[in-house]
């Protein structure tokens, strides 16, 4: 006696579209290896300052130089890999920020162990480690905005407004010979008075210039994500 066994046949359903790529042929692991040789070559050169105060001052304006200038330069100037062709996806401001993340926290481990040569208070330290955060996070804003488009236009004046963040009021500083003008837009100031010795107290305007990078930094973002969804739901 033969039995017959019958089962329904599972209906053909497509496999979900993958997402995708905005990499651009640039991984988080790629990315991480060389923010770490950029710290490790700054690092190699900065060591042969004999006194720690520059050490760690140099260290920290090595970390500003990265974060905002070489990655930047990096991220912008990266296109569609040849595989990908016509079909390439923008960059995602996600994507943007996840690579800022990833250099702003391997930073950690460099920053603040310099506190201990330094001799940085921790209130100090702390302020240092925001100004850092607040005009990385505003080069990411620029840096999210160059990227949602694949036109080398926008990308150009995505890296031209990085460098003037960073090097726009120095430049117009030694062209004017202001000398006593401090920087409100530039982080330079800032860092250098931050990276200095001891700090027991911290001016208030130094910190309110600060708060202002922090504020200015989440306003970016906002409007980033902002223009992003109104794009998506275009």
């Amino acid at each position: 006696m033969s039995q017959t066994l019958t089962t329904d046949a599972a209906p053909n359903t497509p496999d979900p579209a993958p997402a995708p790529d905005d990499s651009h042929g640039l991984s988080i692991r790629a990315l991480t290896t060389l923010w770490s040789c950029w710290l490790l070559g700054s690092w190699a050169i900065i060591l042969g300052m004999k006194h720690h105060v520059t050490v760690a001052r140099g260290m920290a304006f090595a970390g500003v130089l990265g974060m905002m200038l070489c990655w930047p330069a990096l991220r912008l100037s990266l296109g569609p890999t040849e595989h990908q062709g016509s079909e390439a996806a923008t960059v995602r401001p996600a994507r943007v920020f996840l690579e800022w993340s990833s250099l702003f926290f391997i930073f950690q481990a460099v920053l603040w162990p310099l506190r201990t040569a330094a001799r940085w208070e921790l209130a100090q330290t702390l302020w240092l480690d925001a100004a850092i955060a607040a005009w990385g996070l505003i080069t990411a804003a620029i840096v999210a905005w160059g990227c949602r488009s694949l036109l080398p236009n926008h990308r150009v004046w995505a890296m031209v407004g990085c460098v003037l963040l960073l090097l726009g009021e120095p430049v117009l500083m030694a062209m004017t010979g202001s000398a006593a003008w401090f920087m409100r837009v530039s982080p330079i100031q800032v860092i250098w008075v931050l990276s200095d010795g001891p700090v027991s107290e911290l001016s208030g305007s130094l910190a309110s210039h600060i708060i202002a990078a922090i504020t200015a930094a989440i306003v970016g973002w906002v409007l980033v994500i902002m223009f992003g969804l109104r794009s998506d739901n275009a």
